[in-house]
Order: C-alpha cells, then structure tokens, then sequence
C-alpha cells in the first residue's frame, strides 16, 4: 500500500505522510542547550516524530527523553497547583512505565513546599539526581 495523509488515529512512518524523520534538526537545538517547538496541522505526525525521537535519544544512551501529553491539564486552567500535580504525575507514569528505577525520582523529589511551583521544584531536584541531562516533550 502506498503512503497516505492520515486522517484518524497516530501516524505511523511507513504509512503516512508526515513532517518526517528530522531529528538531526531536533539534535541540533538539544546540542546547542536551545529550546525548539514542533508546530503543524493536525495529524502531520508531531507526536509521533517526538515519541520516536525521545526513544532514539534513550537507545543512544546520552540523553533521558521523556514525552508527556498534558493536553488534558487545560480542565484545570485556573488552578495552578492542580495543573502543577498534573505535570508532575504525567512526568512520574511515564517514567515509571518506561525507564528503569535508577532514572525514577526519588520520594524527596515529590516533597514540594509550594505547589505553585512545584513542577520547577520537581524537576530541578530529579535532574540533580539524575547521570544524564534530562530532555523533556511537552
């Protein structure tokens, strides 16, 4: 079967078309310490270039990848403390589903004092815990 644009459902490489394989662009901000935003119309495939980055990231060992989807945060739009819990939790499934314990936060990272900053908090008390700079998908 030939490639199609995908209307429904996560895309898949070998079967969509998509913004594509263009990692070494991402690896170059990564590099260079810089921030970078994927942006495109729906179903072009950004999530799925951003899961399979990180997973390539992992497999190369010098980096930890890790992608959270927090779309559904916006239910606590006005409550800053809820949207922080939600963060922190997305961050803490998937680092618990997909990494081994030593990349795991420790208790003493989810002792936050002020939830209004507690995804700062968080995750400036794991990357100081962690062997690997951390690279966060949002």
């Amino acid at each position: 079967m030939s490639k199609y644009f995908n209307t429904s459902g996560p895309c898949r490489f070998d079967d969509h078309y998509m913004i594509g394989d263009r990692f070494d662009n991402f690896r170059q901000f990564i590099e260079n310490k810089e921030y970078f935003i994927l942006q495109g119309q729906k179903l072009t495939g950004k999530t799925t270039s951003m899961i399979e980055f990180a997973r390539k990231l992992n497999l190369e060992g010098k980096y930890i990848g890790v992608y959270i989807n927090v779309v559904a945060a916006s239910r606590y739009k006005d409550d800053v403390d809820e949207t922080n819990r939600y963060f922190i939790t997305c961050i803490e499934n998937n680092v618990q589903s997909y990494f081994p314990k030593e990349f795991h936060p420790s208790d003493s990272c989810f002792n936050i004092r002020f939830m209004k900053q507690g995804v700062e908090s968080f995750l400036t008390k794991w990357t100081v815990q962690l062997s690997k700079p951390l690279i966060l998908f949002v």
